[in-house]
């Protein structure tokens, strides 16, 4: 399995479309701003079929350097989580090689 990057979905969503490149990566740029717009402002996000994205806060934790075995404290921080669809789930397993 490889990696898609951005510029790969771009292409193949302005092949399916007929639309440019340029239109296509505008939306996606777009869509992506909106998303993390949305999310700053504590809203949660679901895109039907794909999954519900959320902003949520990781509690401060006691971790250890790897390196030197040193015990450190881990902050608290906000990380966005990602939820898949049912349909995204019974795709990837119907799928799987």
């Amino acid at each position: 399995m490889a990696n898609k990057y951005h510029s790969a979905i771009v292409k193949d969503v302005a092949k399916k479309t007929g639309k440019t490149v340029n239109e296509i990566n505008d939306v996606i740029n777009k869509f992506l701003c909106e998303l993390s717009d949305s999310l700053r402002e504590g809203d949660v996000i679901t895109i039907r079929d794909l999954g519900t994205f959320k902003l949520t806060t990781r509690a401060a934790r006691t971790g250890r350097n790897i390196q030197t075995g040193e015990t450190i404290e881990i902050p608290e921080k906000q990380v966005v989580t990602f939820k898949p669809s049912t349909r995204i789930l019974e795709y990837s397993q119907i799928h799987k090689d």
